[in-house]
């Protein structure tokens, strides 16, 4: 049943409301108290000549006086409007509340299954294609200020899903992703595929950058050692790209996927910076 709330000291007007409310629930407050008006109603009547045009919790809201509705309010209705008059403006009022509820759980859910589409849907990280998509932002943001670019990969991952079993080693994973969300709000981390994660850091100095990379690394290897119970290492390649330097994704991520294969090549368990003097494949 409809909700409607009245907001009027005129016993008149409350009369002719009360005569009118058939089929939805009416409750008056003969004072403006907000506060004390509990949960959004669907309708609410406010008596314009004795109170101020303010707009309470509610999904619609008719005000009672001369003239146009103020700013805020859905219409206005005079004050000796008749009893088919006003039955027929809370029908349409109640009707409109339906609406903006309706609009509102779809577009919730609609924002759900776009962050959804977004996701890795087994580390919650973004996927490739977000990468992809995300990452010429990131390195725009970087022209007054510096960004990294860095590279994950866990060390042997293929010997844990080969004696343990694929759900053992999503678990890792997932731990994994843990460790590298640990970024700051406008970091971009992903899940590229497999056991390969990405990392870009907008507004970071050289120094931070390779202190990040360094950090991320191990807090991964300790999340998914805890996680598998034996050791299991991360190596990790990063390119830092200085303030004003133009740049590719392409170029960059070449850049560190290059740093990371000499990570592996040399190793394993280590972060490798991308050499600056370093020119991307074909040049």
């Amino acid at each position: 049943m409809p909700t409607v709330l009245l907001l009027s000291a005129d016993a008149e007007l409350v009369a002719r409301w009360e005569a009118a409310a058939s089929g939805w629930q009416l409750a008056v407050q003969p004072q403006f108290d907000i506060a004390g008006t509990g949960q959004s109603v669907d309708v609410a009547l406010i008596d314009g000549r004795s109170m101020p045009p303010s707009r309470p919790k509610a999904e619609t809201s008719c005000w009672i006086g001369s003239g146009p509705a103020p700013e805020g309010f859905d219409c206005a209705l005079p004050p000796a409007a008749g009893v088919d008059e006003l039955t027929r403006t809370v029908r349409l009022l109640t009707s409109l509340a339906m609406l903006r509820r309706q609009l509102r759980h779809e577009r919730r859910q609609a924002a759900q299954w776009l962050a959804a589409a977004q996701r890795d849907p087994l580390t919650g990280l973004a996927h490739r294609g977000t990468w992809n998509e995300q990452l010429p932002r990131c390195l725009c943001e970087h022209i007054g200020s510096g960004c990294c670019v860095a590279l994950f990969d866990l060390d042997l991952f293929k010997q844990v899903n080969d004696s343990l079993g694929h759900p053992r080693g999503d678990t890792v994973l997932q731990a994994a992703a843990g460790a590298l969300a640990q970024v700051r709000p406008n970091d971009l981390v992903a899940r590229l595929g497999g056991d390969e994660f990405a990392l870009a850091a907008p507004g970071v100095t050289q120094p931070q950058a390779g202190a990040l990379v360094e950090r991320l690394r191990k807090a991964i290897a300790q999340a998914t050692s805890a996680t598998l119970g034996r050791a299991l290492t991360c190596s990790a390649g990063y390119v830092w790209l200085p303030p004003g330097e133009p740049a590719e994704p392409a170029t960059a991520i070449e850049r560190a996927d290059r740093a990371l294969r000499r990570a592996k090549q040399t190793g394993r368990d280590r972060t490798s910076a991308a050499e600056a003097s370093e020119p991307p494949t074909g040049q």
